[in-house]
């Protein structure tokens, strides 16, 4: 499934902590949200004081000039990341990476899958980098494999039929992942949404509403994205309660790239943020 978005990513310097300009904080970041945030950007603090950028597009290209990089900054909702970006004074070469596609590849359900044959990482599925879940699921693959072997190991039966029940759990572990990211970017597309990534969709939206002013439901919701809780978190009960009894109306929503004072509230999930230090 094609995600259609782009994103253009340059690192460069960040002041030191005995610096006077300093930044208070790690992490500054606008979320891509369908239909209505096609641009995007995330400011991550990284070794060696610098700043890593990532600045996103749904059908666009984020420039990779210096000039037009620094201007699609300042179309954002979050002005954290276009300040940083113009007091740079030392800066890597730009890159931009278009090929955003999720793809997945039901070994799963290969029958008479062949023995000591694995497939694991991108081999069998390809996530769209924006939501950062292939290293994760690679490594949590490779977890998997490790723990199946130290079992057969330990018991000391062979390794035959070993590949083919891996392959099926990979196929169980990639449920939730690809849900996540493919419910996403369906959204973009409004000729094909089906029912489930309409509700997910419905849901998340009231959720990041909650959210962005629920320190806890935050802590939830990122842990989900950072693939150390299931979904099935951010449906207790505790936090569909405030999903579903919280109002609001499109108006609270930006409608575009303009910096305007209700764009840069946090009344919405597209709202500026940042955080001192990981908000997990």
């Amino acid at each position: 499934m094609k995600a259609k978005v782009t994103y253009t990513s340059m690192n460069f310097d960040r002041p030191e902590e005995s610096h006077p300009s300093h930044p208070d904080f790690s992490i500054a970041y606008q979320m891509l949200f369908a239909p209505r945030a096609p641009r995007a950007g995330v400011l991550l603090a990284v070794k060696r004081n610098r700043w890593t950028c990532s600045l996103f597009a749904f059908q666009d290209q984020p420039p990779t000039d210096d000039t037009g990089y620094l201007r699609f900054a300042e179309n954002l909702d979050n002005p954290r990341l276009a300040l940083q970006i113009e007091r740079r004074t030392l800066q890597e070469p730009t890159y931009r990476y278009t090929n955003v596609d999720n793809q997945w590849r039901p070994y799963h359900a290969v029958m008479n899958w062949p023995d000591r044959l694995i497939a694991v990482g991108d081999a069998v599925c390809v996530f769209n980098p924006v939501y950062g879940q292939g290293l994760t699921v690679a490594a949590m693959e490779a977890e998997l494999l490790h723990q199946m072997l130290a079992r057969r190991s330990a018991s000391g039966k062979p390794l035959d039929s070993l590949a083919g029940s891996f392959q099926k759990r990979v196929g169980r572990l990639l449920l939730s992942p690809w849900t996540l990211s493919t419910n996403s970017d369906l959204m973009w597309n409004p000729d094909r949404r089906p029912l489930g990534a309409r509700f997910t969709h419905w849901y998340n939206t009231r959720l990041f509403h909650v959210a962005v002013k629920d320190a806890a439901v935050w802590a939830r919701f990122v842990r989900v994205v950072n693939m150390v809780a299931s979904p099935a978190v951010l449906f207790h009960p505790a936090v569909a309660l405030k999903v579903l009894s919280t109002t609001f109306t499109l108006q609270d929503w930006p409608s575009g790239p303009a910096g305007c004072a209700r764009c840069a509230s946090r009344t919405s999930p597209t709202a500026s943020r940042a955080v001192n230090g990981p908000p997990w």
